[in-house]
Formats: C-alpha cells, structure tokens, sequence
C-alpha cells in the first residue's frame, strides 16, 4: 500500500508476505480456500469468497514451520476484490506461547527477551544442581 506524499503510516506492526498454511471457520463452519496476503503479530489480511462483515468473528488456524498458531480473529474492515473480498482482521484470542512462536517467526532479528530468560533459569538451575550435590557428597569446605 503506497502512501500519498506526507501521508504518516498509522500501521503499528510491519506487515510481512508470507505463504502459509491458513484454516478458517467461523459459525457455520469452515471458509473455502482462504488466502492469506499479508501478517503481523497484530493480524491478517486475508482475501476470501464470502462477503465478511467488520466485527465477524473467525477461528483461524496457521501452519508455520515451528508449529501451528490458532486463535480467534475479529474483521476490521472488508472490500470487494475482483478475486473476492479482500478484509483485514485482528488477533482478539491467541495463547501467549503461540503468540511468542508467531512473534519469532515473523521478527527473528528482534531480540527474544524470553528466550534469554529461559537459559538464564537453565543456567540457574544446573548451578544450584551442581552446588547441592557437591555438598551432598561432602566436596563443599565449611
């Protein structure tokens, strides 16, 4: 999407093209070939064959190399494509795992806070491990 000269970009994530697996169903069951155009760690744009109204409600389920992601999404906004209706929608429910897997996949260059936090707690705990079966064998001086 180009911008008009002095237009300021309001998108607070990047959007990225990926070619991933997408399931979507909403209450009367699954979406026929949905196709995902663009994502973010905040939503999708989708096009897709039915007319989607803004605040519909989607389950979606994505296949990325790491595992899948699935959640709920809500429609933003919708308009008519010559492929079909193009619409943006929302993440309003997805695990905080499932969330970090997406986060990571999208923006690998982005430092993983948690995931330097998990080897901190390892390292943590393979050096109380070590301290207590030296004092359990009696190599700790007191």
């Amino acid at each position: 999407m180009s911008l008009m000269p002095g237009a300021k970009e309001r998108r607070r994530y990047v959007r990225h093209q990926k070619d991933l697996k997408l399931a979507l169903s909403n209450e009367r069951g699954p979406i026929a070939e949905p196709s995902l155009m663009d994502i973010s760690p905040a939503g999708m744009g989708l096009l897709v064959s039915d007319n989607p109204v803004p605040g519909q409600a989607f389950r979606f389920k994505l296949e990325l190399p790491s595992g899948p992601v699935q959640g709920k999404a809500v429609v933003v906004w919708a308009k008519p494509h010559h492929l079909g209706w193009r619409c943006g929608v929302k993440f309003v429910k997805i695990g905080c795992f499932q969330r970090r897997r997406l986060r990571v996949y999208l923006e690998p260059q982005q430092f993983d806070w948690l995931r330097f936090a998990d080897k901190i707690l390892i390292l943590a705990a393979v050096v109380t491990a070590a301290l207590v079966l030296a004092d359990y064998f009696g190599l700790l001086k007191r």
